[in-house]
């Protein structure tokens, strides 16, 4: 399974990490400050459910275009 989290802030990143340690192919896609935070240092969870790392294998990407090729997945497109 591919996954594009679109809006990787908060909630999106914590629910990429805890989908890349499941082992689904996860794409956080994000921008600004953020983008340059996750491209650095991944997601840090830290969390009474129990605190993990997610450095990769997750890719980071600034746009939807990026995101777009690397999973195949269009906008619009409805996943089954």
């Amino acid at each position: 399974m591919r996954v594009a989290v679109l809006g990787a802030g908060a909630i999106g990143a914590y629910v990429g990490a805890a989908l890349c340690r499941a082992g689904v192919e996860v794409h956080l896609i994000a921008r600004g400050p953020q983008l340059q935070a996750l491209r650095e240092r991944g997601v840090q969870v830290l969390s009474d459910r129990g605190d993990f790392a997610a450095p990769a294998p997750f890719s980071v990407m600034a746009a939807w275009a990026d995101a777009s090729r690397a999973t195949g997945i269009r906008k619009g497109e409805q996943l089954t």
